[in-house]
């Protein structure tokens, strides 16, 4: 196992593996509907102060420690299942593992993040005041904006089939898992 690996390409068995998003329209349109989630989500941050709790530079660092914590939040939740992968594309980044991952393992990949760093801390934004409040407020609304493909990305995977694993962009249903609907 090892971290950040450049991951070796791969042929997939396409009469198994479908791509996660199926869609060509939404599959070549994904990173503009993902930009303009993030869009939405920078003007309720300007909507709700949250730029002007504190000094440009503090913004600045504060930014850079919630994208590595989130950033670390995704390997913690894929360390020891294979090689992990980190992939620049622009401003973008992605974590990837040459290992296969079920639906809730895949989940839990993308959304930890989510949780632990916008979720929990708007509720303690309720349990606070003065400037841990306002912390509370400004990690969990930079790391929503950070987390803009993490959260298309949660919905579509809830909206696979139960059984479902996960592979470099491609999906299948496992036979032990299907029912019904999965046909």
């Amino acid at each position: 196992m090892s971290l950040f690996k450049e991951l070796k390409p791969v042929e997939v068995d396409t009469n198994i593996w479908k791509p996660f998003i199926q869609n060509k329209w939404f599959d070549k349109n994904f990173m503009s509907i993902c930009r303009i989630l993030q869009l939405v989500l920078i003007v309720g941050s300007i909507l709700f102060g949250i730029w002007s709790y504190f000094p440009i530079l503090k913004n600045v660092i504060l930014v850079l420690l919630i994208f590595i914590v989130h950033e670390g939040i995704h390997i913690i939740t894929i360390y020891g299942k294979g090689n992990v992968s980190l992939t620049r594309s622009g401003l973008d980044f992605w974590i990837n593992t040459d290992k296969i991952l079920t639906k809730i393992r895949f989940w839990i990949f993308m959304t930890a993040p989510i949780l632990v760093l916008s979720i929990i801390p708007m509720l303690l934004y309720f349990c606070t005041n003065g400037i841990l409040n306002e912390l509370m407020l400004f990690i969990a609304w930079v790391n929503l904006i950070i987390a803009r493909t993490d959260i298309v990305n949660s919905i579509l995977i809830l909206l696979k089939p139960s059984g479902s694993v996960f592979f470099r962009g491609y999906y299948h249903v496992t036979k032990k898992h299907s029912n019904k609907y999965n046909k």
